[in-house]
Formats: C-alpha cells, structure tokens, sequence
C-alpha cells in the first residue's frame, strides 16, 4: 500500500480513464513508479471515479470484452431490426452462449460456440 494524495490520485485515474482506448488490460496500476501493481476497477477505483468516468470504463470493459465486427456495419435482420452499429464478435468460449450465459447441453458443452457474431440490439447470433 502506497500513499498519495487525494485529489492527485483523483486526477491520475481521470487521465487514465482519457486513454482507455488504448490499453487491452487493466490501465488502472499504481501511480507509484517503483511498483506498477494492477489497481482493481470496481474494488478500489470506482470509489475516485465519477459516474460518468464510470460509465466510460464500463463501455471500454464490453468493448473489451465482446469488441465491434467492423466487417457488418449493421444488424443482419436488415427488415426486423437493422440497427447500425450493433454488431460484435464474441471471443470464442466454451459452455456458454453468447447472448444469455446458460450452460449449453451436455452433447455440446465441449466445443467451441457456433455463433460468435452477434446483435448487441436484437441479440440474434450467426
């Protein structure tokens, strides 16, 4: 455990929370430069952030983890739904489905999920 300022802290993570876009892992370390030790989001940091900074984590946390399909610029259900934008790749797991986290059935709950191309809207998968 490090000390540090409060209002300095504050503003450390409100920069961090700016660069979002470019990290893949946790940006949030600590601002100690001896020790770098990954900060937790919602244990330890959600208490220095503001809510909108908090809902600019927790956009880049989905994105993260179900990125945009830049290959569809919209919804395949062009006549039902077709909303733009809605598109996302599920990174490939086992034993879920990517709309509703249930257990598939025990035949297929050994391979990798078919539909890893989903609507954020209408949640249809391809």
């Amino acid at each position: 455990q490090h000390y540090c300022c409060y209002d300095c802290f504050r503003m450390y993570l409100k920069f961090r929370v700016q660069d979002l876009k470019e990290y893949r892992t946790n940006p949030f370390l600590c601002p100690v430069e001896t020790c770098k030790r990954e900060l937790p989001i919602v244990g330890f940091c959600k208490q220095y952030l503001s809510p909108e900074d908090m809902e600019l984590v927790r956009a880049w946390y989905h994105d993260l983890k179900h990125p945009p399909c830049w290959s569809l610029d919209r919804c395949l259900l062009t006549k039902s739904c077709g909303a733009i934008g809605s598109m996302r790749r599920k990174k490939g797991s086992i034993g879920t489905t990517p709309t509703n986290g249930r257990k598939k059935s025990p035949s297929t709950a050994g391979s990798y999920d078919s539909h890893l191309i989903y609507c954020e809207v209408c949640e249809k998968t391809w």
